[in-house]
């Protein structure tokens, strides 16, 4: 009869143990489950700004937009009369450098001509 009284107090020590590490494990878990709602209720709060946030900047970029667009309708025709007169003047610098770059083309051929043939006739009058 001791023996049983033994075996069930220490079950009882031992359930006892149990009972303290499980409620140790919930006043874990409870303050996890606490720390969690804290952390919700501030992220719906960011949240909410940043919604704020949001919605003021589409608008800023929506009134940019549409100012940009609204520029770039009015522009279109005075903006093409300078580029069209930008245009004439580069198409004439460029025709400008082309008969130059030719003149110096012929000029060095003529040169190397010049010089070529006599030293030619040299080398074959003194050989």
């Amino acid at each position: 009869m001791e023996a049983r009284v033994g075996r069930l107090v220490a079950s009882l020590r031992e359930f006892d143990e149990v009972i303290k590490e499980l409620q140790t494990e919930l006043q874990t878990r409870q303050a996890a489950v606490d720390r969690l709602r804290a952390e919700e209720e501030q992220s719906r709060q960011l949240a909410a700004v940043k919604a704020e946030e949001a919605a003021a900047v589409r608008s800023l970029i929506d009134g940019a937009i549409g100012r940009a667009h609204a520029e770039l309708q009015v522009r279109p025709a005075d903006e093409q009369a300078v580029l069209k007169g930008r245009l004439s003047v580069l198409q004439e610098e460029l025709e400008t450098a082309r008969s130059k770059g030719r003149r110096e083309q012929a000029l060095f051929f003529l040169s190397g001509a010049l010089v070529s043939i006599p030293i030619g006739f040299m080398v074959n009058y003194f050989s």
